[in-house]
């Protein structure tokens, strides 16, 4: 596998099983797989600097790329000087590339 990422479209402060994609993208990378989370719609509510939530800086510190959605971060009225560190925004467009690139990606 070249590359996965899984979309996350869900709060994790809200959405316990967000954990799911947290821990598949980090034994992933533990194997030495290239992962990246694309938070969208609420999912984005975590790349916040609020420091609530561990899993995105986990995911960061492990050596997991961390996106957000440019459009549902507008839509919430987040900016990118809002966002944790490690966290960039990104469009979905990134979403095609990865796939046309031969990653594989999971949308939850």
């Amino acid at each position: 596998m070249k590359h996965m990422m899984v979309v996350e479209t869900r709060d994790p402060l809200e959405c316990r099983d967000v954990e799911w994609s947290a821990a598949l993208l980090s034994g992933l990378r533990k194997a030495d797989v290239a992962c990246t989370l694309m938070l969208a719609e609420n999912g984005v509510l975590a790349a916040r600097a609020s420091g609530r939530s561990a899993l995105v800086s986990g995911l960061v510190d492990g050596g997991v790329e961390v996106l957000a959605d440019r459009f549902a971060l507008a839509e919430r009225g987040i900016a990118d000087s809002d966002l944790a560190a490690g966290v960039a925004g990104a469009d979905l467009g990134v979403v095609v590339d990865r796939l046309a690139a031969g990653g594989a990606v999971i949308w939850r």
